[in-house]
Protein backbone atom coordinates (compact mmCIF):
# COMPACT_ATOMS: atom_id res chain seq x y z
CA UNK A 1 0.00 0.00 0.00
CA UNK A 2 1.46 3.30 -1.08
CA UNK A 3 2.39 5.76 1.63
CA UNK A 4 0.10 8.75 1.51
CA UNK A 5 1.25 12.26 2.32
CA UNK A 6 -0.76 15.15 3.50
CA UNK A 7 -0.45 18.22 1.32
CA UNK A 8 1.74 20.84 2.96
CA UNK A 9 3.42 18.41 5.36
CA UNK A 10 7.08 17.53 4.61
CA UNK A 11 8.46 14.15 5.47
CA UNK A 12 11.17 14.09 8.14
CA UNK A 13 14.75 14.52 6.91
CA UNK A 14 16.79 11.38 6.59
CA UNK A 15 19.63 10.96 9.04
CA UNK A 16 23.11 11.15 7.54
CA UNK A 17 24.52 7.88 6.45
CA UNK A 18 27.53 6.39 8.10
CA UNK A 19 29.58 6.86 4.97
CA UNK A 20 29.31 10.73 5.17
CA UNK A 21 30.47 11.80 8.67
CA UNK A 22 30.21 15.44 9.70
CA UNK A 23 33.41 17.48 8.93
CA UNK A 24 35.30 18.75 11.93
CA UNK A 25 37.11 22.19 11.62
CA UNK A 26 40.72 21.72 10.44
CA UNK A 27 43.70 23.98 11.34
CA UNK A 28 45.13 26.15 8.46
CA UNK A 29 48.32 24.59 7.13
CA UNK A 30 51.31 26.93 6.95
CA UNK A 31 52.97 27.29 3.54
CA UNK A 32 55.67 24.78 2.86
CA UNK A 33 59.27 26.06 2.95
CA UNK A 34 60.55 27.40 -0.36
CA UNK A 35 57.12 27.83 -1.94
CA UNK A 36 55.82 30.75 0.08
CA UNK A 37 55.74 34.06 -1.78
CA UNK A 38 57.84 36.89 -0.33
CA UNK A 39 55.75 39.30 1.67
CA UNK A 40 55.15 42.54 -0.22
CA UNK A 41 56.61 45.71 1.27
CA UNK A 42 54.05 48.19 2.51
CA UNK A 43 53.52 50.87 -0.17
CA UNK A 44 54.82 53.68 2.04
CA UNK A 45 58.01 51.83 2.95
CA UNK A 46 58.71 50.99 -0.70
CA UNK A 47 58.05 54.54 -1.77
CA UNK A 48 60.43 55.86 0.89
CA UNK A 49 63.11 53.55 -0.42
CA UNK A 50 62.55 54.81 -3.96
CA UNK A 51 62.63 58.41 -2.79
CA UNK A 52 65.91 57.95 -0.93
CA UNK A 53 67.48 56.35 -3.98
CA UNK A 54 66.37 59.24 -6.19
CA UNK A 55 67.64 61.84 -3.73
CA UNK A 56 71.05 60.20 -3.74
CA UNK A 57 71.25 60.80 -7.50
CA UNK A 58 71.73 64.46 -6.60
CA UNK A 59 75.31 63.95 -5.50
CA UNK A 60 75.64 67.27 -3.71
CA UNK A 61 79.29 66.61 -2.95
CA UNK A 62 80.00 66.07 -6.66
CA UNK A 63 78.22 69.31 -7.59
CA UNK A 64 80.13 71.16 -4.88
CA UNK A 65 83.49 69.93 -6.20
CA UNK A 66 82.58 70.69 -9.83
CA UNK A 67 81.69 74.27 -8.95
CA UNK A 68 84.88 74.75 -6.94
CA UNK A 69 86.90 73.43 -9.86
CA UNK A 70 85.16 75.84 -12.24
CA UNK A 71 85.99 78.74 -9.93
CA UNK A 72 89.62 77.62 -9.82
CA UNK A 73 89.84 77.55 -13.62
CA UNK A 74 88.28 81.02 -13.88
CA UNK A 75 91.02 82.26 -11.55
CA UNK A 76 93.66 80.61 -13.74
CA UNK A 77 92.33 82.43 -16.80
CA UNK A 78 92.37 85.73 -14.92
CA UNK A 79 95.96 85.27 -13.76
CA UNK A 80 97.07 84.35 -17.29
CA UNK A 81 95.47 87.53 -18.67
CA UNK A 82 97.25 89.62 -16.06
CA UNK A 83 100.62 88.16 -17.06
CA UNK A 84 99.94 88.84 -20.76
CA UNK A 85 98.98 92.45 -19.96
CA UNK A 86 102.15 92.91 -17.95
CA UNK A 87 104.34 91.63 -20.79
CA UNK A 88 102.65 93.85 -23.40
CA UNK A 89 102.86 96.95 -21.23
CA UNK A 90 106.65 96.63 -21.01
CA UNK A 91 107.16 97.13 -24.76
CA UNK A 92 104.04 98.99 -25.92
CA UNK A 93 105.40 99.87 -29.37
CA UNK A 94 102.68 98.48 -31.66
CA UNK A 95 99.74 100.72 -32.66
CA UNK A 96 98.12 101.50 -29.32
CA UNK A 97 94.56 101.66 -30.57
CA UNK A 98 94.53 98.02 -31.74
CA UNK A 99 96.08 96.68 -28.56
CA UNK A 100 94.06 98.87 -26.23
CA UNK A 101 90.85 97.83 -27.99
CA UNK A 102 91.73 94.13 -27.89
CA UNK A 103 92.79 94.04 -24.23
CA UNK A 104 89.85 96.20 -23.14
CA UNK A 105 87.38 93.95 -24.91
CA UNK A 106 88.96 90.81 -23.44
CA UNK A 107 88.74 92.34 -19.95
CA UNK A 108 85.12 93.24 -20.64
CA UNK A 109 84.27 89.73 -21.79
CA UNK A 110 86.08 88.16 -18.84
CA UNK A 111 84.24 90.46 -16.44
CA UNK A 112 80.91 89.59 -18.06
CA UNK A 113 81.68 85.88 -17.91
CA UNK A 114 82.84 86.09 -14.32
CA UNK A 115 79.78 88.11 -13.37
CA UNK A 116 77.51 85.41 -14.76
CA UNK A 117 79.44 82.82 -12.77
CA UNK A 118 78.93 84.87 -9.61
CA UNK A 119 75.23 85.16 -10.39
CA UNK A 120 75.07 81.41 -10.96
CA UNK A 121 76.72 80.74 -7.62
CA UNK A 122 74.23 83.12 -6.02
CA UNK A 123 71.43 81.15 -7.68
CA UNK A 124 72.93 77.94 -6.26
CA UNK A 125 72.91 79.52 -2.82
CA UNK A 126 69.33 80.69 -3.26
CA UNK A 127 68.19 77.29 -4.53
CA UNK A 128 69.93 75.60 -1.63
CA UNK A 129 68.12 77.86 0.81
CA UNK A 130 64.78 77.09 -0.86
CA UNK A 131 65.50 73.37 -0.77
CA UNK A 132 66.50 73.60 2.89
CA UNK A 133 63.30 75.47 3.71
CA UNK A 134 61.29 72.83 1.89
CA UNK A 135 62.86 69.88 3.63
CA UNK A 136 62.61 71.62 7.01
CA UNK A 137 58.83 71.66 6.69
CA UNK A 138 58.94 67.89 6.27
CA UNK A 139 60.60 67.24 9.64
CA UNK A 140 57.88 67.65 12.23
CA UNK A 141 59.76 66.07 15.11
CA UNK A 142 62.81 68.35 14.95
CA UNK A 143 61.17 71.59 13.80
CA UNK A 144 57.85 71.46 15.60
CA UNK A 145 55.94 71.73 12.33
CA UNK A 146 52.73 69.91 11.63
CA UNK A 147 52.46 69.64 7.84
CA UNK A 148 54.52 66.50 7.39
CA UNK A 149 52.62 63.64 5.83
CA UNK A 150 53.50 60.31 4.31
CA UNK A 151 53.00 61.82 0.85
CA UNK A 152 55.55 64.60 0.48
CA UNK A 153 56.04 65.45 -3.19
CA UNK A 154 59.61 66.36 -4.09
CA UNK A 155 58.63 68.62 -7.01
CA UNK A 156 60.06 71.80 -5.39
CA UNK A 157 63.51 70.23 -5.40
CA UNK A 158 63.18 69.25 -9.06
CA UNK A 159 62.02 72.76 -10.00
CA UNK A 160 65.07 74.35 -8.36
CA UNK A 161 67.45 71.95 -10.09
CA UNK A 162 65.82 72.59 -13.44
CA UNK A 163 66.26 76.34 -12.88
CA UNK A 164 69.96 75.85 -12.16
CA UNK A 165 70.31 73.76 -15.31
CA UNK A 166 68.84 76.61 -17.39
CA UNK A 167 71.16 79.14 -15.75
CA UNK A 168 74.18 77.00 -16.51
CA UNK A 169 73.26 76.82 -20.20
CA UNK A 170 73.27 80.64 -20.29
CA UNK A 171 76.64 80.76 -18.54
CA UNK A 172 78.12 78.27 -21.01
CA UNK A 173 77.06 80.48 -23.91
CA UNK A 174 78.94 83.44 -22.43
CA UNK A 175 82.01 81.28 -21.93
CA UNK A 176 81.87 80.35 -25.61
CA UNK A 177 81.79 84.02 -26.60
CA UNK A 178 84.82 84.67 -24.40
CA UNK A 179 86.71 81.85 -26.12
CA UNK A 180 85.92 83.30 -29.53
CA UNK A 181 87.24 86.67 -28.39
CA UNK A 182 90.50 85.09 -27.25
CA UNK A 183 90.86 83.34 -30.59
CA UNK A 184 90.38 86.58 -32.52
CA UNK A 185 92.94 88.45 -30.44
CA UNK A 186 95.66 85.84 -29.93
CA UNK A 187 98.12 86.84 -32.63
CA UNK A 188 97.58 90.54 -32.06
CA UNK A 189 98.56 90.03 -28.43
CA UNK A 190 101.57 87.96 -29.49
CA UNK A 191 102.81 90.74 -31.76
CA UNK A 192 102.22 93.39 -29.11
CA UNK A 193 104.21 91.39 -26.54
CA UNK A 194 107.29 91.05 -28.79
CA UNK A 195 106.97 93.37 -31.81
CA UNK A 196 110.64 93.30 -32.84
CA UNK A 197 110.97 89.53 -33.06
CA UNK A 198 107.42 88.40 -33.77
CA UNK A 199 106.44 86.87 -37.11
CA UNK A 200 103.19 85.14 -38.12
CA UNK A 201 105.02 81.82 -38.01
CA UNK A 202 106.56 82.44 -34.58
CA UNK A 203 105.97 79.94 -31.79
CA UNK A 204 103.38 80.87 -29.25
CA UNK A 205 104.71 82.49 -26.10
CA UNK A 206 104.59 80.78 -22.73
CA UNK A 207 102.01 83.31 -21.52
CA UNK A 208 99.62 82.63 -24.39
CA UNK A 209 100.08 78.89 -24.04
CA UNK A 210 99.21 79.21 -20.38
CA UNK A 211 96.08 81.17 -21.26
CA UNK A 212 95.09 78.56 -23.85
CA UNK A 213 95.56 75.70 -21.36
CA UNK A 214 93.54 77.52 -18.72
CA UNK A 215 90.72 78.15 -21.16
CA UNK A 216 90.62 74.53 -22.32
CA UNK A 217 90.45 73.42 -18.68
CA UNK A 218 87.63 75.88 -18.06
CA UNK A 219 85.71 74.45 -21.01
CA UNK A 220 86.18 70.94 -19.61
CA UNK A 221 84.88 72.00 -16.20
CA UNK A 222 81.82 73.66 -17.70
CA UNK A 223 81.13 70.55 -19.78
CA UNK A 224 81.28 68.37 -16.65
CA UNK A 225 78.76 70.53 -14.82
CA UNK A 226 76.44 70.36 -17.84
CA UNK A 227 76.84 66.58 -17.92
CA UNK A 228 76.01 66.42 -14.19
CA UNK A 229 72.63 68.04 -14.75
CA UNK A 230 71.98 65.91 -17.82
CA UNK A 231 72.62 62.73 -15.82
CA UNK A 232 69.93 63.72 -13.35
CA UNK A 233 67.36 63.23 -16.15
CA UNK A 234 65.14 65.83 -14.51
CA UNK A 235 62.42 65.53 -17.13
CA UNK A 236 61.68 61.93 -16.15
CA UNK A 237 62.53 62.05 -12.46
CA UNK A 238 59.47 61.82 -10.23
CA UNK A 239 60.25 60.43 -6.77
CA UNK A 240 56.97 59.76 -4.95
CA UNK A 241 57.67 60.19 -1.23
CA UNK A 242 59.96 61.72 1.35
CA UNK A 243 60.52 60.41 4.83
CA UNK A 244 62.02 62.38 7.73
CA UNK A 245 65.28 60.52 7.16
CA UNK A 246 65.29 61.55 3.50
CA UNK A 247 64.87 65.23 4.18
CA UNK A 248 67.55 65.21 6.88
CA UNK A 249 69.95 63.75 4.34
CA UNK A 250 69.03 66.38 1.78
CA UNK A 251 69.30 69.23 4.26
CA UNK A 252 72.81 68.27 5.35
CA UNK A 253 74.06 67.91 1.79
CA UNK A 254 72.59 71.18 0.48
CA UNK A 255 73.95 73.14 3.44
CA UNK A 256 77.44 72.32 2.25
CA UNK A 257 76.64 73.37 -1.33
CA UNK A 258 75.22 76.69 -0.13
CA UNK A 259 78.27 77.48 2.00
CA UNK A 260 80.61 76.61 -0.88
CA UNK A 261 78.68 78.86 -3.28
CA UNK A 262 78.86 81.79 -0.88
CA UNK A 263 82.64 81.59 -0.49
CA UNK A 264 83.16 81.01 -4.23
CA UNK A 265 81.31 84.22 -5.11
CA UNK A 266 83.86 86.22 -3.15
CA UNK A 267 86.76 84.40 -4.81
CA UNK A 268 85.55 85.13 -8.35
CA UNK A 269 84.86 88.78 -7.58
CA UNK A 270 88.36 89.16 -6.15
CA UNK A 271 90.07 87.95 -9.34
CA UNK A 272 87.83 90.21 -11.48
CA UNK A 273 88.71 93.22 -9.35
CA UNK A 274 92.40 92.38 -9.57
CA UNK A 275 92.26 92.06 -13.37
CA UNK A 276 90.41 95.36 -13.85
CA UNK A 277 92.83 97.15 -11.51
CA UNK A 278 95.81 95.78 -13.44
CA UNK A 279 94.20 96.64 -16.80
CA UNK A 280 93.77 100.23 -15.67
CA UNK A 281 97.30 100.43 -14.27
CA UNK A 282 98.71 99.26 -17.63
CA UNK A 283 96.68 101.99 -19.41
CA UNK A 284 94.55 99.59 -21.42
CA UNK A 285 91.51 101.34 -19.97
CA UNK A 286 90.94 104.30 -17.69
CA UNK A 287 90.39 103.87 -13.99
CA UNK A 288 86.87 105.23 -14.42
CA UNK A 289 86.11 102.53 -16.99
CA UNK A 290 87.47 99.84 -14.69
CA UNK A 291 85.44 101.15 -11.74
CA UNK A 292 82.29 101.27 -13.86
CA UNK A 293 82.77 97.68 -15.00
CA UNK A 294 83.43 96.53 -11.44
CA UNK A 295 80.14 98.04 -10.31
CA UNK A 296 78.38 95.60 -12.64
CA UNK A 297 79.89 92.65 -10.77
CA UNK A 298 77.52 91.36 -8.05
CA UNK A 299 78.75 91.44 -4.50
CA UNK A 300 78.36 88.54 -2.09
CA UNK A 301 74.66 87.86 -1.62
CA UNK A 302 73.16 85.95 1.26
CA UNK A 303 69.70 84.43 1.18
CA UNK A 304 68.76 86.23 -2.03
CA UNK A 305 68.28 85.10 -5.58
CA UNK A 306 70.78 86.20 -8.17
CA UNK A 307 69.60 89.36 -9.84
CA UNK A 308 66.03 89.47 -8.58
CA UNK A 309 65.66 87.59 -5.31
CA UNK A 310 64.00 84.63 -7.01
CA UNK A 311 67.03 82.68 -8.15
CA UNK A 312 66.88 84.10 -11.69
CA UNK A 313 69.78 85.47 -13.68
CA UNK A 314 69.29 89.03 -14.86
CA UNK A 315 71.15 90.24 -17.95
CA UNK A 316 74.36 92.17 -17.43
CA UNK A 317 74.71 95.53 -19.12
CA UNK A 318 77.30 95.31 -21.88
CA UNK A 319 79.00 98.15 -23.72
CA UNK A 320 78.62 98.19 -27.51
CA UNK A 321 81.36 96.14 -29.10
CA UNK A 322 83.58 97.64 -31.76
CA UNK A 323 85.62 95.82 -34.41
CA UNK A 324 89.21 95.23 -33.43
CA UNK A 325 91.86 96.87 -35.58
CA UNK A 326 94.32 94.13 -36.51
CA UNK A 327 97.60 94.19 -38.47
CA UNK A 328 97.41 92.75 -41.98
CA UNK A 329 99.98 90.10 -41.07
CA UNK A 330 97.93 88.65 -38.23
CA UNK A 331 96.52 85.16 -38.66
CA UNK A 332 93.77 83.73 -36.51
CA UNK A 333 94.65 81.01 -34.03
CA UNK A 334 91.97 78.95 -32.39
CA UNK A 335 92.21 78.40 -28.66
CA UNK A 336 90.81 75.08 -27.50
Amino acid sequence: MEEQTIEGVQPPARPPTASLPALAPQPIRPPSPGTASVALRPPVEQARKNSRRELQKIDCQALHMLLLRSVSEVQRVGRALIRIEAKISKVWTVPQRAVRSAVKKIAQQFTTNGSYLIKYLAAVSSSSRRILNFVATCIRTTHGLHDFSELQDIKPVIDELRLLQTHWASLTQHEKEFGEMLSESTLLLEEAADPDEWEPSSELSIEVRELADAHVSLQACFAKVAAFFKDLALSTWHPPLLSPEDVKYAAAAWTEVEQGAQSSMTSVRTIIERLLTHTSACAFMSKEEGDRMLKMVPRKMSGEGAGGGDGSLSPIAREPSSPIERPSTTRGWKIG
